[in-house]
C-alpha cells in the first residue's frame, strides 16, 4: 500500500510539474523575436515614403478633400479634411475617431437605388428615371453637391495613408457616393441642352476619378467602394448614353470604357500593405496591459504574452500577402512536426492559422470590373 501511495503522489506531482516545465521551456524558447524579414523591412520603407509624401502634397489632394465632403454645405471640405487628418494622426486603434452624430446634411433618395441590382438594370432605370416627377426639383436642390463633387474631380492625385485604415468612419462613402449618382443624373437631365461630345468627356471625368482611387489607395475599404463607383459609372453612363438624342457607337464612348482594367485598377497589392500595418499595429494594441480587466483575465495575459513574437509573426503575415513561400504550419495537423513548429511564437502562428481572412472574393469582385466593362462594349456594339 505504501509503494502505491509513493506512485500517486509522484504520478501527482509528475501531472502537476509537467505543464509548468514545458511552460517554461516554452517561454525560454521564446524569449527573443526575430528580426524584420526583408519584405517586413520593404514595408515598412513604403509606409514612411508614403506618409512623407502625404504631408508634401496635401492642398491638392483628392483624398484630403474626401475626408471634409460631408462639410456642411458653406464650409470648406478641404479645410475639414485637413482638420481630419490631424486627428487621425494623433488617434490609435483603441480610439478611433468619431465623426459628428448628426451629418451636415441629409441623404436624399434617388428614383434609381434599386434598379442597379437588377439584371435588366438598364430597362428598369429608364423606366424609373422616365416615371420621377421630381428629379428635376432633386437636382436643383442638391447642385450644390454636386458642384463640389466636380470640384473633387478636379483635384489631380488620390495619396492616402495605409496608417488610416482602421478608421473606416472616418470617410464620408455615403455622401460621396450620393454625389456621383446625383452628377450623373444631371449629365441625363441635361441631355438635350448638352452636346454628346462633353456628355462623354463628364462621364470619362467620372470614371477616371474613380480609377485613380482604385490604382492609388492603401485602404482596402476605399479599394471596394471605388469598385461600386466605376461599376455605376458604366451602369449609368450607358443609360445616359442610350438615350435618343445620342446615337453610342465604339468611337465615341468614354476612352476609359475602351481599353482593359489597367493592372493597378484590379491589384490589391497597395491595400495589402495598408493590411499588413493594420495587422501589426492591432496585434501590438491587443498586447497592452488593460486596467480594467479582472485580475484573472490579466494573469492570463501576462502568461500568453511572451508566447506572442510580433516581429515573427509579421514576417510571416508579409510573406503570406506576397506569396513569397510558406510561413505557417497549418496543414500539418497533430503530428509530432506540426505540434513541435509552433514551440516558437504559438499565438502568432495560431492567429495566422485561423484568424486571417482571405483575399479571394476581393479579388473576384475586383475581375467582375473587366467582365462588365466587356460585357458593356459587346452590347454598345451591337
Amino acid at each position: 500500500m505504501r509503494q502505491f501511495f509513493s506512485l500517486l503522489k509522484w504520478a501527482l506531482l509528475t501531472l502537476l510539474l509537467a505543464p509548468i516545465a514545458m511552460y517554461v521551456t516554452v517561454l525560454f524558447i521564446n524569449l527573443q523575436d526575430t528580426a524584420p524579414s526583408t519584405q517586413s523591412k520593404q514595408y515598412l520603407a513604403q509606409i514612411a515614403e508614403i506618409d512623407h509624401s502625404l504631408t508634401l502634397n496635401q492642398q491638392d489632394n483628392a483624398y484630403i478633400f474626401t475626408l471634409g465632403f460631408d462639410a456642411a454645405k458653406d464650409d470648406s471640405p478641404m479645410t475639414t479634411g485637413l482638420e481630419l487628418k490631424k486627428v487621425l494622426l494623433e488617434k490609435d486603434l483603441l480610439n478611433p475617431v468619431n465623426r459628428q452624430q448628426k451629418p451636415h446634411y441629409q441623404l436624399v433618395q434617388l428614383p434609381l437605388e434599386s434598379c442597379l441590382a437588377e439584371d435588366d438594370f438598364l430597362v428598369v432605370c429608364k423606366a424609373n428615371l422616365e416615371q420621377s416627377s421630381n428629379l428635376a426639383k432633386l437636382l436643383a436642390k442638391n447642385h450644390w453637391l454636386i458642384e463640389r463633387y466636380q470640384q473633387l474631380l478636379q483635384m489631380p492625385r488620390w495619396q492616402d495613408s495605409p496608417h488610416f485604415n482602421a478608421d473606416i468612419s472616418a470617410m464620408p462613402f455615403q455622401q460621396l457616393l450620393l454625389a456621383q449618382k446625383l452628377y450623373l443624373l444631371d449629365i441625363y437631365q441635361n441631355i438635350d441642352s448638352t452636346s454628346a461630345e462633353l456628355i462623354v468627356a463628364a462621364i470619362e471625368r467620372d470614371m477616371l476619378f474613380w480609377l485613380k482611387i482604385s490604382s492609388n489607395t492603401h485602404i482596402l475599404l476605399n479599394k471596394m467602394v471605388s469598385v461600386s463607383a466605376i461599376s455605376v459609372n458604366m451602369q449609368l453612363g450607358e443609360v445616359i448614353l442610350s438615350q435618343p438624342p445620342i446615337e453610342p457607337n465604339i468611337a465615341t464612348l468614354p476612352t476609359s470604357w475602351n481599353k482593359p482594367m489597367a493592372a493597378a485598377v484590379l491589384s490589391l497589392n497597395k491595400a495589402k500593405l495598408g493590411e499588413w500595418i493594420y495587422f501589426t499595429r492591432t496585434i501590438a494594441s491587443a498586447q497592452a496591459d488593460d486596467v480594467s480587466a479582472d485580475t484573472a483575465s490579466q494573469i492570463a495575459s501576462s502568461l500568453l504574452s511572451p508566447l506572442m513574437q510580433n516581429q515573427d509573426t509579421a514576417n510571416r503575415y508579409a510573406a503570406i500577402l506576397t506569396n513569397s513561400g510558406i510561413q505557417t504550419d497549418c496543414d500539418q495537423g497533430l503530428s509530432i512536426d506540426g505540434i513541435s513548429s509552433y514551440i516558437y511564437n504559438p499565438l502568432g502562428k495560431y492567429i495566422l492559422c485561423t484568424g486571417m481572412p482571405s483575399f479571394n472574393a476581393y479579388q473576384m469582385t475586383l475581375d467582375k470590373l473587366e467582365q462588365q466593362r466587356q460585357a458593356l462594349i459587346t452590347r454598345l456594339k451591337i
